[in-house]
């Protein structure tokens, strides 16, 4: 008799402190999730980057954006058909 009382307090144990850690995990998720979604913004499309504009409504004079991809100041030291390691 006394064996089966102390397995039913066991598991009554096991249960409850199951349903703290789900609370307490779950808490701490609803927590980050609440603070990451307003670092992060809200994801409108208008904030997403800049307006697009078609071509044809570009002025002739407009300046032309650098290519970030090219470096004019530097020299290329490599003799031709080789690549430099990034």
């Amino acid at each position: 008799m006394e064996g089966s009382e102390l397995f039913r307090k066991t598991l009554k144990t096991i249960g409850l402190m199951l349903g703290a850690c789900v609370a307490f995990v779950g808490t701490i998720t609803l927590v980050a999730l609440f603070l990451v979604g307003r670092a992060v913004g809200s994801g409108h499309p208008s904030d997403t980057g800049p307006e697009l504009v078609p071509a044809s409504k570009v002025p002739e004079d407009a300046p032309a954006k650098p290519n970030p991809n090219t470096n004019k100041n530097k020299k290329n030291d490599l003799p031709a058909g080789t690549t430099r390691a990034i």
